[in-house]
């Protein structure tokens, strides 16, 4: 009989672990499994991926556009506090950067901008 313990049991334990070091874990249980499962299925799931977990993570937007603005503040400014309603940054058409934001994201694989559970992103290096 094969004991090996399926993804969300390896969650449990992992984020267990995880909150006995470092605090709750703060991501809901089912986003996880589906990011670990899509970029991560050969790893065991333990304290040091949900880390890795953690750090790839970039938010939940159901608005593309919050998407775009987040990872512009991230990316080229360096600082999420980053006013982007100041020029030169409120004269950027968002919806429109959201548009072109949508051939980086890919969901049900690895790419350089994971979607997963309809509105969570997760910022990827792992590629197919």
């Amino acid at each position: 009989m094969n004991t090996v313990p399926d993804a969300t049991d390896q969650l449990t334990l992992a984020r267990l672990d995880y909150e006995l070091h470092a605090g709750a874990w703060p991501l809901d249980v089912q986003v996880t499994v589906d990011y670990i499962t899509t970029v991560y299925p050969d790893r065991t799931i333990d304290r040091i991926l949900l880390a890795d977990v953690l750090t790839d993570y970039i938010g939940c937007f159901p608005d593309p556009a919050d998407l775009a603005r987040t990872l512009t503040a991230q990316t080229y400014v360096g600082d999420e506090t980053v006013n982007l309603r100041a020029w030169p940054f409120c004269h950027i058409d968002w919806d429109a950067a959201a548009v072109g934001l949508e051939s980086a994201i890919v969901e049900g694989r690895p790419g350089p901008i994971v979607r997963v559970a309809g509105h969570h992103y997760f910022a990827s290096d792992h590629q197919v």
